[in-house]
C-alpha cells in the first residue's frame, strides 16, 4: 500500500511537469552555459557548473559543490525563455552585446569565467567566452536569471571536466582576445 501511494504521488508530480503548457518556445535548438575557474599560471580550466537548456525549455543543471556534484532538471518559465530569446536567436553576434572589451587597469578580475555556446534553429553554433561585466545590462539580466533549483542528489567522485569540453572552452577563450587576466586582488593594507 505504501508503494502504491508513492507511485501515485510520483505520477501526479510527473504529470504536472509534463502537462505544463509552455507558450513561449526557445529560439535556439540548444543552450550551454558553463562557469569555470581559470589558472593563469597553468593555463588550465576547472569547470564549476554546467547548465544545458533543451529546445523544449527544460534546464538541466550539474553543479560542483563540496559534497559532490548535484544534478537537477526543471522547465523554464515562459518569461525566462522570452528573455533568452532576445539574445540567443542567431540574429546578432553575442559580441555585439558587449559594452566594453577591457577592464580598468585599477581593477582585478577574479574567477570564475563563463562560457556560453548555443545552437540556433538552423543548426549554427555560437561559442562565446562571457565576461559578465563587459556585457549590456539586458544581456546580463537574461543570463543571470538562470538560477539553481535545490537538489538532494550529490554524486561523489564525479567530475565535470571532460577533455573535449575543456578544449572547447579554452579555445574559445584564447580566440576571444578580450578576456582579462585572472588574478587575486591585492592584499588589504
Amino acid at each position: 500500500m505504501q508503494n502504491l501511494k508513492l507511485l501515485i504521488i510520483c505520477v501526479l508530480l510527473t504529470g504536472s511537469f509534463s502537462a505544463r503548457a509552455q507558450n513561449v518556445k526557445p529560439a535556439f535548438a540548444s543552450f550551454l552555459y558553463i562557469t569555470y575557474d581559470y589558472d593563469e599560471a597553468t593555463k588550465k580550466a576547472d569547470i564549476r557548473e554546467i547548465m544545458e537548456i533543451s529546445s523544449n525549455g527544460l534546464l538541466h543543471l550539474l553543479d560542483k559543490l563540496p559534497n559532490g556534484i548535484i544534478e537537477t532538471n526543471y522547465p523554464l518559465a515562459d518569461t525566462s525563455i522570452a528573455k533568452l530569446n532576445k539574445f540567443f536567436n542567431g540574429k546578432k553576434p553575442l559580441k555585439s552585446y558587449m559594452v566594453t572589451d577591457h577592464i580598468d587597469p585599477r581593477f582585478h578580475r577574479a574567477n570564475p569565467l563563463e562560457y556560453i555556446s548555443y545552437t540556433d534553429l538552423k543548426g549554427n553554433t555560437y561559442p562565446f567566452t562571457l565576461v559578465n561585466e563587459f556585457m549590456a545590462q539586458g544581456f546580463r539580466d537574461a543570463v543571470n536569471q538562470l538560477w539553481k533549483m535545490p537538489s538532494k542528489i550529490a554524486y561523489k567522485g564525479r567530475t565535470l571536466n571532460t577533455p573535449a569540453l575543456l578544449k572547447q572552452i579554452l579555445d574559445t577563450q584564447k580566440k576571444a582576445g578580450y578576456v582579462p587576466k585572472i588574478e587575486d586582488p591585492p592584499p588589504m593594507m
